[in-house]
C-alpha cells in the first residue's frame, strides 16, 4: 500500500544495482521446480483473500490446505485497511502449518504495515478491527492495565499522588471509559509476547525460492553488499533491539506494556536525558547505525542511544526493502538496465513485488517480464489476485476466474 513512511524520514523512490544479463527465460530456473503462486498486500481484506486462495487450488471449500507441495509466497501487508485483520492472520498462520505438513509451504514477508504495528504505530488500524481483539472482560482488563499507565505517567504527579482512594477510582474509571474497545488488547497481541507478534518476528523481508527472489517492496543500489540472509537478519536484529529496549524502559517503569510510538518516543527521550535526538546523524541505507551485541553490558544510556538513531535503521529507511518504490515508479529504460544487475548478485532471474498498488488493479509485467509488480488493491477496489508460476510459465490469476499469461507492458 502506498503511504509515507513515519514523520522523521523523507519518501524517496530510486533503484537498483547496475551489471550483467541474466538468462534468456525469466523464470528458466523454476522449470522444473514446485508450482508458486505470490499474492501482494491483503490489507485485512479477508474474503478477497479467501476467493483467490481457492481460485489458485490452495485451500478446499473448508479453508484446509489442499495445495499439495505449492509454496505460497505472500509478499507482506496483511495488515491495516480492512477489518478483518485478526482473520487474516489466523488463517495464514494456520495455512502455513498444515502446507509445511503436506510438503508445500507458506512463507509471508514483512511489509510496512507489519514494521509500523510491531513500532506501535496505528495510524492505519481501524476502530472496527480494534473491536474484534476486545476482550470479554475488557472493564477488569483495562483497569489492571490502569496500573501501569500509574506506573509510567502519574506516579510522580503530586495531585495524583496526594489524591485519596475514592479520588484515584475515579481517575481510574475515566481512563477505563476513554479507552477504545480492544486497543490494548491489539497492541499487546502485536507485542513481542502476544501470539500474532510472535508470529510476525518469525517472519523475513526477502525470500527466494526456486530462482525467483521475493520482496515487499524493492531494493537500491546502495544494498549491493547485502544478500537477501543479510537483510533479514539486519530486520530481525533492529526488532530484537526495539524490543529490548521497550522491555528496559517497563523496568524502569517509563512505559506500558500497551504503548504506542509516541509513548517509546516519550520513554527513551526520558531515559537518555542529555542524548539529543536531533543531532544523531543520519546513515546512508547501506550503512545504518550499529546495533548492541551484549545489551546487559550498557547503561541506561547505551540502552536508548540505539533507538534514537531508529531513523537510520532499514525498517524505516525510505530507500530500504521495506519502504522503497523504485520498482513501481522507475522509468522503465532504468529497469532494464540496472534489474539484470541485482538478478545476478542474488542468483535469481526474476523479482517479484508489493506495496505500490497498480494503477489499473492488475498484475503488471516489467522489464521484459523479469519484475512483476502484484499489489493489485485487493483491499481498495482492486482485484483479488495471484501471480501463478509453473513449469516455466508465468500467469496471472483473478479471484473472478479470469487469467492471463504475463509478459512486459
Amino acid at each position: 500500500m502506498r503511504i509515507r513512511p513515519l514523520p522523521l524520514i523523507f519518501l524517496a523512490c530510486c533503484l537498483l544495482l547496475a551489471s550483467a544479463v541474466t538468462p534468456a527465460s525469466p523464470v528458466a530456473a523454476q522449470e522444473s521446480g514446485r508450482r508458486i503462486v505470490a499474492i501482494g498486500d491483503v490489507h485485512g481484506a479477508h474474503d478477497a483473500l479467501v476467493d483467490v486462495l481457492g481460485e489458485t487450488g490452495l485451500v478446499d471449500d473448508g479453508l484446509a490446505w489442499s495445495g499439495g507441495d505449492s509454496v505460497l509466497v505472500q509478499t507482506g501487508d496483511l495488515l491495516d485497511g480492512g477489518s478483518e485483520v485478526r482473520r487474516v492472520l489466523d488463517l495464514m498462520m494456520r495455512l502455513q502449518g498444515e502446507a509445511r505438513a503436506a510438503g508445500g509451504d507458506v512463507i509471508v514477508l514483512l511489509g510496512d504495515h507489519e514494521v509500523l504495528n510491531i513500532l506501535g504505530e496505528l495510524r492505519d488500524v481501524s476502530p472496527e478491527t480494534f473491536a474484534t481483539f476486545a476482550d470479554e472482560e475488557q472493564t477488569e482488563l483495562l483497569r489492571a492495565a490502569f496500573q501501569e499507565f500509574v506506573q509510567a505517567y502519574l506516579r510522580m504527579e503530586q495531585g495524583y499522588g496526594q489524591a485519596n482512594r475514592s479520588k484515584k477510582e475515579e481517575l481510574r474509571d475515566q481512563w477505563v471509559e476513554s479507552q477504545v474497545p480492544g486497543r490494548v488488547e491489539y497492541l499487546r497481541a502485536m507485542g513481542p509476547n502476544g501470539v500474532y507478534g510472535k508470529w510476525l518476528r518469525t517472519l523475513p523481508v526477502t525470500a527466494i525460492v526456486d530462482g525467483v527472489l521475493f520482496t515487499h517492496a524493492g531494493l537500491t543500489p546502495q544494498l549491493a553488499a547485502w544478500n537477501p540472509a543479510d537483510i533479514n537478519q539486519r530486520l530481525t536484529d533492529e526488532i530484537a533491539t526495539l524490543d529490548a529496549s521497550r522491555a528496559h524502559l517497563f523496568s524502569v517503569g517509563l512505559i506500558t506494556t500497551f504503548g504506542d510510538i509516541s509513548e517509546l518516543v516519550r520513554g527513551v527521550t526520558n531515559d537518555a536525558r542529555g542524548l539529543d535526538w536531533f543531532e544523531a546523524p543520519r546513515e546512508m541505507v547501506n550503512k545504518p547505525p550499529a546495533l548492541p551485541t551484549d545489551w546487559d553490558s550498557l547503561d541506561r544510556f547505551g540502552r536508548s542511544e540505539p533507538v534514537l538513531r531508529i531513523n537510520g535503521w532499514f525498517m524505516l529507511a525510505p530507500r530500504g526493502p521495506i519502504w522503497s518504490q523504485g520498482f513501481a515508479e522507475s522509468p522503465e529504460g532504468m529497469l532494464e538496465a540496472t534489474l539484470p544487475g541485482l538478478l545476478e548478485a542474488t542468483g535469481t532471474t526474476a523479482v517479484v513485488a508489493g506495496h505500490v498498488p497498480t494503477e489499473d488493479g492488475a498484475i503488471r509485467a516489467r522489464a521484459g517480464s523479469k519484475l512483476f509488480l502484484i499489489d493489485t488493491g485487493m483491499a481498495q477496489g482492486g482485484k483479488a489476485s495471484a501471480l501463478v508460476i509453473a513449469g516455466g510459465a508465468v500467469e496471472a490469476v483473478y479471484a473472478d476466474g479470469s487469467r492471463q499469461a504475463m509478459s512486459a507492458q
